[in-house]
C-alpha cells in the first residue's frame, strides 16, 4: 500500500512565509552536509574549470533552496539536492586545498609554516570526523552526525535500523507474517517500512505513515476498514528517528530483543 499521501506532478503548494522546518531542512542542511569543506570548497570552486560541475552545483544548490519560495516549490525534498552534491564538492574542497598549499609557497616562511600547519591538522580532523562515521555504533554515534538522523544514517553500521537491531527486526516481521490476519494492517515508520515489503510474504497490508505521527497510520488503517492495526518498533524508552515512545493506545504483543510488535486498541 505504501504512502499514503503523495505530491503529485514536479510542484507542491508551500506558504506564503517559510517555515523554520523548510530552512532548517534546507540551508540548514546544506550548509550541515558540507561545513567541514566548505571553506576549502569556496576556494577551490573558482580553480576548476569544469562547466559540467558548476553547472549541476548551481542547479542542485538552486533546486535545494526552491523549498523557500512561497505558494509552489518542487515535490522533491530538498535534502536530497544537497546530497547530490557530494562529487561536486568533494572536487571543489580538493582543488581549493591544492591551491592553497601552492599559494603558501610565496608567503614568509612564518606565515608559510602556519598555513601549512593549518591545513594539516584541517586534513587530520577530516580524517577523524571520517573514522567516527565508520567505525562508531549508531548507538554511540558522535553528536554532529546526529543533527539530522531523518535525512542521513547517524552511522555507517546503521541504514535505517542500526546493524545490531537487525537480527532482532528481522524475527519481530517473521512472527508479524505468521500471526497477523489477513483483515489486520501494518502500519509503518519510514525506518522500517523497506524491511516489511523486504521481509513479509506479502505488502497488501502495509501502511506506510512515514516519519508522520502512528496514529496518522491508525486513522488510515481505520478508514480503510482493517480490524486491527498492528506496528513495529523499538521498545519503549529505545525508540530511534525522534520517537522514543508509542502513542498511548498501543500495546506490546510481542518483544524479540530491543524490538517489539504493538497492536493498537
Amino acid at each position: 500500500m505504501g504512502r499514503f499521501a503523495s505530491g503529485q506532478g514536479l510542484v507542491q503548494t508551500r506558504p506564503a512565509i517559510p517555515r523554520i522546518e523548510g530552512i532548517w531542512s534546507s540551508v540548514g542542511f546544506l550548509v550541515y552536509a558540507f561545513l567541514p569543506l566548505l571553506p576549502f570548497a569556496a576556494v577551490g570552486i573558482r580553480r576548476t574549470a569544469s562547466f559540467e560541475l558548476r553547472s549541476w552545483t548551481v542547479f542542485c544548490a538552486v533546486a535545494n533552496v526552491a523549498a523557500l519560495l512561497p505558494f509552489y516549490g518542487l515535490v522533491v525534498d530538498s535534502y536530497r539536492w544537497a546530497l547530490l552534491l557530494d562529487i561536486p564538492i568533494c572536487v571543489f574542497a580538493a582543488s581549493g586545498v591544492a591551491s592553497v598549499g601552492r599559494f603558501a609557497t610565496f608567503l614568509p616562511s612564518l606565515t608559510h609554516r602556519i598555513l601549512r600547519q593549518t591545513i594539516t591538522l584541517a586534513s587530520l580532523s577530516l580524517l577523524l570526523l571520517s573514522v567516527l562515521y565508520v567505525g562508531v555504533p549508531a548507538q554511540e554515534a558522535f553528536q554532529y552526525y546526529m543533527i539530522y538522523p531523518d535525512f542521513v544514517p547517524t552511522s555507517m553500521l546503521q541504514n535505517s535500523v542500526p546493524l545490531s537491531d537487525m537480527a532482532n527486526l528481522r524475527g519481530a516481521l517473521n512472527w508479524v507474517a505468521v500471526h497477523m490476519g489477513p483483515d489486520d494492517a501494518l502500519i509503518t515508520h519510514q525506518a522500517i517500512y523497506g524491511w516489511a515489503k523486504a521481509y513479509l510474504p506479502s505488502t497488501d497490508h502495509i501502511v506506510n505513515y512515514e516519519y508522520s505521527n502512528p496514529l496518522d497510520g491508525v486513522s488510515f488503517a481505520i478508514s480503510s476498514r482493517y480490524s486491527s492495526t498492528w506496528a513495529i518498533w523499538w521498545t519503549p524508552g529505545l525508540g530511534w528517528h525522534g520517537q522514543t515512545y508509542f502513542p498511548s493506545g498501543f500495546v506490546i504483543v510481542f518483544q524479540n530483543g530491543d524490538i517489539a510488535v504493538y497492536v493498537y486498541h
